[in-house]
């Protein structure tokens, strides 16, 4: 899967294999470094060229140098195997409850909602159980909107590769 995000928002695609992977993370990294003129980028992408298949099954990330008016990275580019980010606190912190922040995006599923939260300064994702009012878990904090973004858009696009609702994956394989 390959990720762009950009502040709070991100868009993704999921690739057939690694290297239609690896092109569209170039090309789109590429389009970067044509827009802003990123030195930084052009050599991430100078190193990519020359490391072929030792790149192969591992996550490749950029996060732009650039910092936006409040401080924080504008920009993120992943390609990485398509899965469940590992950010969550089971328990949530103690200064954290199911009200914290304000949401800035939200995915629905039957069985709960990921929310992408901001409280001024952090930003953090929520997953909310809509069954229990007390049931909610929250990831570390983020200090960039785009770091948070890169992984909701990796449980997006894991929630939509999940099979029909009441088909157990290992009942779909």
């Amino acid at each position: 899967m390959i990720v762009r995000a950009d502040g709070p928002e991100a868009e993704f695609t999921i690739a057939s294999d690694f290297n239609d992977a690896l092109r569209t993370y170039r090309s789109w990294l590429t389009a970067y470094l044509t827009e802003t003129g990123d030195e930084f980028a052009r050599e991430h992408l100078a190193y990519l060229a020359h490391a072929g298949d030792r790149l192969r099954g591992r996550a490749i990330e950029y996060r732009a140098p650039h910092y936006g008016p409040d401080g924080q990275i504008t920009q993120v580019f992943v390609l990485g195997a398509l899965g469940w980010p590992t950010i969550w606190h089971l328990p949530p912190p103690q200064s954290i409850d199911r009200h914290w922040g304000r949401t800035i995006r939200r995915l629905t599923q039957p069985w709960g909602a990921f929310e992408l939260r901001v409280d001024g300064e952090e930003w953090r994702i929520f997953w909310l159980d809509p069954r229990f009012e007390g049931a909610f878990a929250a990831s570390r904090a983020y200090t960039s909107a785009a770091e948070a973004a890169a992984d909701l858009a990796f449980i997006d696009a894991a929630h939509q590769a999940q099979p029909p609702t009441g088909v157990r994956r290992d009942e779909a394989r």
